[in-house]
């Protein structure tokens, strides 16, 4: 009986290091498999590959539900690709859940706030993304797009400020010298416009029509 009893033992601690064995490979290609997608998943959407981004975006969220990711692809892709506001917001509101500080879902649900024409609501989702990730200057242009919007010039001008400080993209530029013009920073806009220029930016001639530069 002995015997048999240390035969049993012996049996159940190879069969529970084999299950732990067996799990930790399964953790580790899980890891793997997600890394993997979500990296496809930038990049689709950098390319702006609508059908391929969809079909991983809902690959990922049927086989990893519990995760934010797909959830929040699917918005975006609703969002911008689509331009389908319900369905992006359903799936947006479906990535919070997961992760209440997902950057991304917030901006997009301040974005869908925005075509809304919902300003105040889309304030309150810009600035919690602003919350969680200070430094992103994509954030602050929404903001100031937002101010812009409202009316509210002068904080148009201090939003779209640090949008070009943190990230000197040329469209947060132009917006900027759109918001100078509305507040009579004359001496403002002429220093973008001359930046805009030498950057040889195709839109020069738009912007200074939107700023009622004619000359």
């Amino acid at each position: 009986m002995k015997s048999n009893f240390l035969l049993i033992l012996c049996i159940i601690f190879v069969s529970c290091r084999n299950n732990n064995q067996n799990n930790n490979i399964s953790d580790e290609y899980k890891l793997i498999k997600v890394q993997a997608m979500v990296r496809e998943m930038d990049s689709l959407y950098k390319i702006h590959n609508g059908p391929d981004f969809f079909r991983v975006a809902k690959e990922y969220s049927n086989e990893f539900p519990e995760l934010y990711a797909g959830w929040c692809s699917l918005g975006s892709y609703y969002l911008y690709f689509e331009k389908n506001d319900s369905l992006a917001e359903y799936y947006t509101r479906k990535a919070i859940s997961i992760d209440p500080k997902g950057y991304s879902s917030l901006q997009n649900l301040g974005v869908i706030f925005n075509k809304r024409k919902q300003y105040d609501s889309a304030d309150i989702y810009y600035q919690k993304s602003i919350l969680y990730k200070p430094n992103y200057g994509v954030a602050y242009s929404n903001l100031a797009g937002n101010r812009y919007q409202m009316g509210d010039f002068e904080n148009a001008v201090k939003y779209a400020e640090i949008a070009v400080q943190l990230d000197n993209d040329t469209l947060d530029q132009a917006e900027l010298s759109v918001y100078y013009g509305k507040c009579n920073r004359k001496g403002k806009v002429d220093s973008m416009l001359k930046v805009l220029a030498d950057e040889k930016f195709s839109r020069i001639n738009k912007i200074r029509e939107l700023v009622g530069d004619t000359n």
